[in-house]
């Protein structure tokens, strides 16, 4: 007697009875999916540990419009006046990107399958997330100083106007230098030097265009705790110890500084 397989629909299905079919038929148990595709936040919880900074008011939008400062070019390349609001905007992004891989399966799954699934992906994503991270950095600082990108907040390259002959105003570019300790001059086109970040009351008006030129802060300026100072804003960063964000001192520092963060609330770690 010979026996042919037959085709059974069944309607309504409910996770129970999914299981039902599925532990009896296994095999040959066919069920499509209407969507084939979802966010893993949809349907996924993740427990994830940050850094004590990056769920503070350091990274919180009040904190970087705080730091804002409309003259912010106004100080020397060394004032962390110049990149703060910067600085903090870029962690910002950096940990805003979390949950937004799609799963894909055209049949339904079991739990268990779903939850080997999904596993095999975070374990994934968890360990190239670091290696995407520094490959992107890389390639960002490469291009910047490459290509010569200019910071608009003049940090590596100080554009300015030259009084000449005939009442002729032309631009002048100066790219910004530092000394080696062998006394070589570098500029931020050859390298990517930093220098601790300072403040100090005086504005470029008050300064040699000179000294503006060069990583070189000024006599009787306060030192940040932690930040740097850098060719741009991302250079200084990756530099920092974050020092200053866990000193009651530095912060009172900072809010003599910049007068908006004296509206923000600030809690401790």
């Amino acid at each position: 007697m010979k026996t042919e397989p037959s085709t059974v629909a069944v309607s309504d299905i409910t996770p129970v009875k999914f299981d039902e079919l599925y532990s009896k038929y296994n095999k040959t148990l066919s069920c499509p999916c209407s969507t084939i595709s979802m966010p893993h936040k949809i349907f996924v919880s993740n427990t994830i540990k940050l850094h004590p900074v990056c769920k503070s008011i350091f990274v919180n939008q009040s904190w970087i419009e705080a730091l804002y400062l409309l003259n912010a070019s106004q100080y020397g390349v060394w004032d962390f006046r110049t990149t703060a609001s910067s600085q903090a905007n870029t962690v910002f992004h950096i940990e805003n990107d979390v949950g937004n891989n799609d799963f894909i399966t055209t049949y339904l799954l079991t739990d268990t399958q779903v939850e080997l699934e999904v596993n095999s992906t975070m374990e994934s994503s968890k360990n190239s997330a670091s290696a995407r991270i520094i490959m992107f950095l890389n390639y960002l600082r490469t291009t910047v100083r490459g290509n010569v990108l200019v910071s608009a907040l003049n940090t590596n390259l100080i554009i300015g106007t030259s009084d000449r002959a005939n009442n002729i105003v032309r631009a002048v570019v100066f790219s910004v230098k530092y000394y080696l300790t062998s006394g070589v001059i570098m500029s931020c086109n050859q390298d990517n030097p930093t220098s601790a970040a300072t403040l100090n009351l005086l504005l470029n008006d008050a300064m040699s265009a000179f000294s503006i030129e060069f990583f070189q802060s000024m006599p009787n300026s306060t030192i940040v705790s932690g930040f740097f100072a850098g060719c741009t804003p991302l250079e200084a960063l990756l530099q920092s110890t974050l020092d200053c964000l866990y000193e009651i001192e530095c912060l009172q520092l900072l809010s003599d500084y910049f007068p908006f963060l004296n509206h923000v609330c600030i809690t401790l770690f």
